[in-house]
């Protein structure tokens, strides 16, 4: 009997206790960042125009520059696919765009992107070195934006695994394996 009620009231101290933590809401996040730097022949290409396109409405959603170091940094930004583009400083020639970008309730931040304009729009836009590369920098360039894409891709993953519900699912899916596994172990065959 005793053992009965000291069982009820360690549950009860239990349910008490873990209440707040299983009935508070997970605080989404809902305003997004997107940074990375605009390169161009393995150098920062700083001071050149760049804006945030939202690729499910076709609207800049944010204009800014490169820094010297050619960083750039967009901050507010709502769910959505967007790339970024940069541009000349008179905003006449798009010098390279960014793979897309998807910023969901669960990921919202993608950094270490990084920007590298085509050979042929960096010699009409007279960026320094551009003109001799303009022949055979298109490789190049074709590299460079398959390695953002992959950075991209990358910061989109690092951003569920870094997240409540990716490491609750990643432990549960151990968790399950590890269970499978000794099931099976004490489950031999017939014959041993």
């Amino acid at each position: 009997m005793i053992r009965r009620v000291l069982s009820l009231i360690l549950v009860g101290v239990m349910m008490l206790f873990g209440q707040p933590l299983s009935a508070a809401p997970l605080k989404t996040q809902t305003n997004g960042v997107v940074a990375g730097t605009a390169m161009f022949d393995g150098k920062p290409l700083g001071d050149v125009g760049v804006r945030l396109r939202n690729i499910d409405t076709k609207a800049i959603v944010a204009e800014s520059s490169t820094n010297s170091r050619g960083e750039f940094r967009f901050t507010n930004i709502p769910v959505g696919n967007y790339v970024v583009e940069i541009i000349s400083h008179d905003k006449t020639i798009l010098l390279g765009m960014s793979p897309t970008i998807a910023l969901t309730a669960g990921a919202m931040t993608a950094t270490g992107i990084t920007i590298v304009p085509s050979a042929a729009a960096a010699a009409q836009a007279g960026l320094t070195g551009a003109a001799g590369a303009a022949g055979g920098g298109g490789a190049a360039a074709g590299a460079a934006g398959a390695g953002a894409g992959a950075a991209g891709t990358a910061a989109g993953a690092g951003g569920f695994f870094a997240s409540t519900v990716g490491i609750v699912t990643t432990v549960a899916v151990i968790g399950g394996v590890t269970a499978g596994v000794i099931v099976a172990k004490n489950n031999a065959s017939p014959s041993s």
